[in-house]
């Protein structure tokens, strides 16, 4: 039998947004407990965009209980509360109720009015005799019950006292900071495919695929065994697989027969940090040289070599630089190359130097070699499709493109500022950031031909951590699938991946087709002393097209405890990170996966038996 245990964690007002979330951990004993996706909430109340100034306001999420719907699947039953587990007085005396369908996909079904005090502790069980569900709460330290059928209306409230076990039993709970809400039994399949969303696969074991060979077009060099990977969540990929050459000649030239040939998965190693200071990383190849670059103040710098390797000790060249009788002209934030119908463009930002609340997206057209600076025209700034500015009352960021279906999308970051009539936060700013997308002219890519549509905007906990944040968009492709990454929060050490999936064929520009993923994708906790991981690109892997590489960028810290507040005031660069990125057996990208999860070094070392004819 396995047991999941839901909870919160206490901790700092600054991890607060993290902290206060429903965690989710897993045991076969009921007793010692695994807390999943790094000890990190998996479901986070959504803002009030109804309360407070643009940017609404920040909700917390408080005593989450998981139960069961009378048809087996599951729910959850929390209390809203303000930012620093405060009590919301919009919502007060209100439980939340979510059907939980998958742990990809929460909906919000109702908020229950049981009472006009304040309530905690909710609980609840489906009673079979009655057919109703029992709701038990927590109301000025006294214990009230009631009975529902829908979750939209409570009947026969009274003081009662508590008869619905947490399932806590023995459990001594060893999980640093948690306070646990309550265990349930789950079967084996719901076990499985927690673990296959929720945790990062590690590779289990190798099976050789092609186990007959032609002794011809091995001596030829024309076919090579094949390995293939599979993982402890049962995803599978093939494995490049140096094997020893000599070995397998010398028995091709023996001729017909079974052999015991030996072999090496080959496993890439990109250093850690690849370059320093290289906040917003790009790279891209581009007739067959890789560039890169990264953010900038009056211009942009890039680094080329033959090999995406190479790229490690390539030395910076300034390729553009705005000009002299610009003076006060700047940021030149998180420039991306893209080419479009066979032309080489940049993406990037300017504003006025040292402020950042002016800054507007703009394209800069190269007529030559993007190495050559004198083959960049002068930045254009990009603008709707009636030639008016793309944001008249704030500001644009963080550009990107990318083409589906014939079809040429960019999609940018968007963030309105009234600094005149709303109350601004710590870091000067009310409005959030929200992701727009829009279709562009490819022969024009700097001017939109439909109107600008926000697909996402920064509702959840962990991307309104110190500023509310939807930024650094890009496009994944896998399959019929098609991914956003997005960062949220603020830029430093609590910077947040999140995730939007659509499918092919879908409308792009209908925010309906988008779906968001209610939790991130990468924290401070999910590599280890890596803080702020962020605003990242993706690149096929030299070696090996199918395979997806996530360029992104982090504070490196060589202390491990996430709580230590000296963090938050370091001044760490944002260093450039480079990673191969997995994909699960439920289709979602892994962004966190490390070497020694990849390829343990146990495993690398292969051999079998194959079949020479």
């Amino acid at each position: 039998m396995t047991y999941m245990m839901s909870y919160t964690k206490k901790g700092s007002d600054v991890y607060s947004e993290l902290n206060d979330a429903m965690h989710l951990a897993l045991s076969r004993d009921g007793k010692n407990f695994q807390p999943l996706r790094h000890n990190t909430g998996i479901l986070f109340a959504e803002a009030d965009f109804t309360d407070g100034g643009l940017a609404g306001k920040t909700k917390c999420l408080a005593d989450p209980w998981v139960f069961r719907y009378q048809d087996q699947t599951w729910g959850v039953l929390a209390i809203r509360r303000n930012r620093g587990n405060q009590p919301d007085n919009r919502k007060i005396g209100h439980i939340m109720v979510y059907q939980w369908k998958t742990p990809a996909e929460y909906v919000l079904t109702s908020f229950l009015k049981v009472s006009d005090k304040e309530v905690r502790r909710p609980a609840c069980r489906y009673d079979e005799e009655k057919k109703v569900y029992r709701l038990e709460w927590d109301q000025e330290e006294e214990s009230f019950c009631g009975e529902t059928t829908d979750f939209i209306e409570i009947k026969n409230v009274r003081k009662e006292a508590r008869i619905i076990s947490d399932g806590r039993g023995e459990t001594q709970c060893d999980i640093q900071d948690a306070v646990v809400s309550n265990i349930i039994e789950i079967t084996e399949a719901e076990e499985q495919y927690l673990r296959a969303l929720l945790e990062t696969p590690v590779l289990q074991r190798i099976e050789i695929k092609n186990r007959r060979l032609s002794t011809k077009s091995v001596l030829e060099g024309k076919e090579m065994l094949e390995a293939e990977g599979i993982y402890s969540d049962g995803s599978k990929r093939e494995i490049p697989v140096d094997w020893d050459k000599e070995e397998l000649e010398a028995f091709a030239h023996k001729g017909p027969g079974e052999y015991e040939i030996h072999g090496k998965l080959r496993k890439k190693h990109y250093p850690v940090p690849f370059t320093e200071r290289t906040g917003d990383p790009f790279i891209m190849c581009y007739h067959g040289r890789y560039l890169m670059t990264w953010s900038g103040g009056r211009e942009v710098t890039i680094r080329a070599a033959d090999t995406l390797e190479g790229l490690h000790k390539a030395a910076p060249k300034v390729i553009y630089r705005i000009p002299e009788d610009q003076p006060e002209a700047g940021n030149m934030w998180a420039p991306e190359f893209h080419e479009i119908q066979g032309v080489l463009y940049l993406f990037t930002t300017i504003g006025k130097q040292g402020l950042w609340y002016t800054v507007q997206s703009c394209i800069l057209k190269c007529k030559g070699n993007p190495e050559n600076p004198e083959d960049w025209e002068e930045p254009v700034f990009c603008m709707k499709k009636d030639g008016s500015a793309l944001n008249e009352k704030g500001i644009t960021l963080d550009m990107t493109c990318f083409c589906v279906e014939d079809r040429y999308y960019v999609m940018w970051s968007d963030r309105i500022l009234d600094r005149a009539h709303y109350e601004v936060n710590s870091f000067g700013t009310n409005g959030d950031a929200t992701l727009c997308i829009a279709e562009i002219d490819p022969q024009k890519p700097w001017k939109l031909i439909s109107d600008p549509v926000c697909i996402c905007r920064p509702k959840y906990g962990w991307d309104r951590i110190e500023n509310e944040i939807n930024e650094g968009p890009y496009f994944l492709e896998h399959g019929e699938d098609l991914f956003v990454t997005f960062s949220g929060s603020s830029v430093g050490v609590l910077y947040c991946v999140g995730l939007l999936r659509t499918k092919k064929g879908s409308n792009l520009l209908d925010p309906y087709s988008w779906k968001e993923l209610p939790y991130p994708l990468l924290t401070k906790e999910s590599v280890p002393r890596q803080f702020g991981p962020g605003h990242n690109c993706f690149i096929k892997d030299p070696d090996r097209q199918e395979d997806d590489l996530i360029v992104l960028h982090a504070k490196e810290f060589d202390f491990d405890d996430p709580e230590d507040e000296d963090i938050m005031k370091a001044k760490n660069p944002r260093n450039s990170i480079i990673r191969r990125v997995h994909w699960n057996r439920l289709g979602y990208p892994v962004l966190d996966m490390q070497e020694h999860q990849d390829i343990p070094e146990l495993l690398r070392e292969i051999h079998g038996i194959v079949t020479f004819f």
